[in-house]
């Protein structure tokens, strides 16, 4: 297990502590402040609102007992009584009477400002006072007509969101009905009481169906309260946002807690600064010691005024000076060692011995008119001749393309010219200094596990090279399929290279340190194999040049 997988920093740990020990109890007591204030100004609300609404009702109230008043005076006017009394053919008698009512009625019409029109019903067929005098068979079925003739009170009608009073006109002595006064209402009786509304979202509304009144910040998301208007079954119910009670002004609530949460941030950035000071030495130490972790062996620690600290700094420096030391010796022997590998496997072969059987074979064909072996004689003397290159592990680009060209029309010979080849090569690599012998790997891995693995489908090479910044880069593609088939896509982890690329991968790395070397990227389309080397031209020195660690 990771040493590190249960540890924490000094500065992590104080922050933690501050914060369970001050700002977390603060914010509890912050959140509780919220909380108990939101409700509170919500009851209070809520109580403001029931305020209104049963002063609403009450200002209501008055309004329908002044027109209830207002319609029982003119009910109770004697010369009313006597006029609906009257014999309707003495002509001359009703039309003197009428005067006398007709101003009365005209007086408590103008005299209330809710009432919008009176009517008056009789059995008679008075020919004066049209506007005013009707005859009850034009209501007689009218429920309103019937249920008023029944009552002694006066009666409230809703006829659609049009509102109208009635009241039965009687004689005292001896006691019976000679009519029905109505009086229809303007329907600012109900709205010009709703102003005391102008900062509450509500809607109003009558009975439970007529609508009165509904503000334009109203939503259909509400508290509801239904208030008895009459005691005959008149409700007025107020439908509030519930939105409402809760204050939209937070910033003046939340205020204190503000203020503390300001004061706990201006702590934790004294306290961040003064531990800042305390353990910047020691964060130095632990941000060079991360770098040396990752590989930046060219670090290098200042000294430091605590003293325990620079003794540790000033050990850390003689460590990785040997350090570094023995990675140059560990490299330089590793180098020395492929060096000696390679020197051993071309000894194995006597070039000149090689170059002049190829010789003889390759004129033994130009005699007999044999093309063919003249073409495979001479691809193979070229790709020998660059393959050793007298003994140099180092070459220009130019010439380890020579190589990998001659190999590639070999494997056509070989493959019946059965795969297509095409060569992207920019014209600025080709003076570029590289290791010799690292293109031939990856090409028969290419045709070996790519290619030669196709069925019913034809084959396809390409060598590219291209300078990428400060790099030159690489890349033998193939159309294969077989590795995408079996891992999908993405990159070939190393432990899977063969002795070939692994071989390649690793010289790389020897000459141009760990940010180089070979990847290879597999996907639906095929596999690339990619080197990146570093960019040396041609006429610099061809040697290989030491690894900075």
């Amino acid at each position: 297990m990771d040493r590190q997988t249960n540890k924490t920093s000094i500065w992590n740990r104080l922050r933690r502590a501050f914060l369970i020990v001050v700002i977390l109890p603060v914010l509890a007591l912050g959140g509780y402040m919220v909380y108990s204030s939101i409700r509170f100004v919500r009851n209070e609300r809520m109580l403001e609102a029931d305020k209104l609404m049963e002063q609403n009702v009450t200002d209501l109230r008055n309004r329908m007992e002044q027109c209830e008043t207002s319609l029982l005076y003119a009910a109770s006017n004697y010369s009313l009584q006597e006029f609906l009394q009257m014999d309707e053919t003495k002509y001359i008698e009703v039309n003197q009477a009428s005067r006398n009512v007709a101003p009365m009625l005209y007086n408590v019409l103008l005299s209330n400002q809710y009432y919008k029109k009176l009517r008056l019903y009789s059995d008679k067929h008075f020919s004066v006072m049209d506007d005013l005098l009707k005859n009850a068979d034009e209501v007689r079925d009218e429920e309103w007509y019937r249920k008023t003739l029944e009552k002694s009170q006066s009666s409230w009608w809703l006829d659609g969101n049009n509102a109208f009073l009635s009241r039965k006109i009687e004689t005292s002595f001896p006691v019976k009905s000679i009519g029905v006064i109505r009086a229809d209402i303007k329907e600012r009786l109900f709205s010009g009481s709703f102003g005391i509304f102008f900062d509450v979202p509500v809607r109003i509304i009558m009975n439970g169906s007529v609508p009165l009144y509904q503000s334009d910040e109203w939503k259909d998301n509400y508290y509801t309260r239904t208030m008895e208007l009459l005691p005959d079954g008149w409700t007025i119910t107020y439908e509030i946002n519930r939105d409402y009670f809760f204050p939209n002004s937070l910033l003046s609530i939340a205020a204190p807690v503000l203020m503390i949460l300001v004061v706990l941030l201006a702590s934790l950035l004294v306290i961040h600064i003064v531990l800042k000071r305390l353990t910047g030495e020691v964060d130095y130490l632990a941000g060079q010691v991360e770098k040396v972790k990752s590989g930046d062996l060219g670090v290098s620690f200042k000294a430091l005024k605590t003293k325990e600290l620079d003794i540790l700094s000033s050990s850390m420096n003689d460590m990785l000076d040997r350090i570094r030391q023995l990675i140059k010796k560990v490299y330089q022997d590793e180098l020395n060692q492929k060096d000696l590998e390679l020197e051993l496997l071309r000894s194995k072969i006597s070039p000149h011995f090689l170059y002049n059987n190829l010789s003889a074979i390759n004129w033994l064909a130009i005699e007999n008119g044999d093309d063919d072996i003249y073409e495979i004689t001479t691809q193979m003397a070229t790709f020998y001749r660059t393959a050793l290159n007298k003994g140099k592990n180092i070459d220009r680009f130019q010439t380890e393309i020579t190589n990998a060209k001659a190999y590639i029309n070999l494997q056509l010979m070989s493959h019946d010219h059965s795969f297509d080849v095409n060569y992207s090569i920019e014209e600025d690599t080709l003076d570029m200094v590289i290791p010799t012998f690292i293109l031939q790997p990856l090409i028969e891995n290419a045709i070996e596990h790519g290619i030669d693995q196709l069925r019913g489908k034809r084959g396809y090479l390409e060598i590219r090279s291209r300078m990428d910044g400060e790099d030159l880069v690489l890349e033998v593609l193939d159309n294969g399929t077989n590795l995408y088939e079996e891992m999908g896509s993405g990159i070939l982890d190393e432990s899977r290279y063969g002795y070939g690329t692994g071989n390649v991968n690793r010289r790389i790395q020897l000459i141009h340190g760990q940010g180089y070397g070979l990847t290879i990227l597999v996907n639906e389309r095929g596999t690339t194999s990619r080197l990146r080397l570093r960019a040396d031209k041609a006429g610099v020195s061809s040697a290989p040049q030491e690894i900075v660690p």
